[in-house]
């Protein structure tokens, strides 16, 4: 427990000393001057509490309580004031500076003793509190980072760390509400890996996985727009939701798509469409209307999927 007393008297200093010692203050810091006070703490001295003269040459113990109370490090110091005067108004503005409490000239043991000890056991509250507040900030970053986290596995595929079918979902149905709003056009790209299951036949499961993950960032690495979504439909599946597109969008857009998958030239002996990876696309585009629903989007997109599948594969149809 660490005291502070500033007085420009050295024989205050020494009579204020030898009355803490005698109630069991032992640590016991020293100044003349309110500017040596602020070096005292400007050193990051563990001061537990200031007594304060009033009255001193350099700058009176009123001033310098505020300047210290105005720094961000030392305004839960608890400051005593000590002062022969009684008066009311110079108590005031004491207490309007930042002062806890006030002594009178000369003290008691015992009072002296009393009021260290209250305003030291408060400041112990004081840290206490802000310690338990700090924990719980850092307790709140660590549930904002854990529920980030929670929220990114519920709409993120595991495998391919593109959106899932879940999120798919919720996005195309919003995206569509967003499109009958603003009376625009919201177009579909399904997608599929051409003959994925003698791949993994092949070339075995895990060697799949890895397949379908570089497929997926290469068909993301084909996305402009930020508002442009890739998911993982299901299995070698992916979808492409592109919100203010119509069928020509959609068809340059998957046009990108098949060359930047093409381009990768992952090897595919087991394929009868080429010695690399490649995939087929089926586009659609609705301006949403009464007649027109979501699931009529997707199952528009889907049937030319298949159509360009019988169609050779590695191509793609909607337009």
């Amino acid at each position: 427990m660490s005291v502070l007393v500033v007085d420009d008297s050295a024989f205050q200093r020494a009579a204020m000393k030898h009355l803490l010692e005698m109630e069991g203050f032992k640590d016991i810091l020293e100044a003349q001057s309110a500017v040596e006070a602020m070096s005292v703490l400007e050193s990051g001295a563990a001061v537990d509490v200031m007594l304060l003269d009033v009255e001193m040459a350099d700058l009176d113990g009123i001033s310098a309580c505020r300047k210290i109370k105005a720094l961000q490090p030392f305004q839960d110091l608890p400051v005593i004031i000590v002062t022969a005067s009684d008066d009311p108004e110079m108590l005031k503005k004491a207490f309007e500076a930042g002062a806890m409490d006030y002594l009178g000239k000369p003290p008691t043991a015992l009072e002296l003793g009393t009021r260290v000890g209250g305003a030291i056991r408060l400041k112990r509250e004081i840290d206490q509190r802000k310690a338990r507040e700090r924990e719980l900030e850092q307790l709140n970053l660590k549930l904002t980072s854990v529920n980030e986290l929670l929220r990114r596995l519920a709409v993120v595929d595991g495998l391919t760390g593109v959106a899932n079918r879940r999120y798919f979902d919720e996005v195309l149905v919003e995206e569509w509400a967003r499109a009958r709003r603003n009376e625009s056009n919201i177009a579909l790209i399904m997608a599929d890996v051409d003959h994925f299951k003698a791949y993994n036949d092949t070339y075995g499961h895990q060697q799949g996985d890895e397949c379908l993950k570089l497929v997926a960032g290469t068909m993301q690495s084909a996305l402009s727009r930020a508002g442009d979504m890739l998911a993982r439909y299901g299995g070698e599946e992916f979808a492409v939701i592109l919100p203010s597109t119509d069928a020509a969008g959609a068809f340059e857009v998957a046009e990108r798509i098949l060359r930047t998958v093409s381009d990768m030239r992952l090897e595919h002996s087991g394929s009868s469409v080429a010695d690399h990876v490649t995939i087929s696309m089926g586009i659609a585009a609705m301006c949403p209307d009464e007649q027109s629903s979501v699931q009529g989007l997707i199952e528009a997109a889907d049937k030319n999927l298949y159509k360009a599948k019988e169609q050779g594969r590695n191509r793609v149809f909607g337009i």
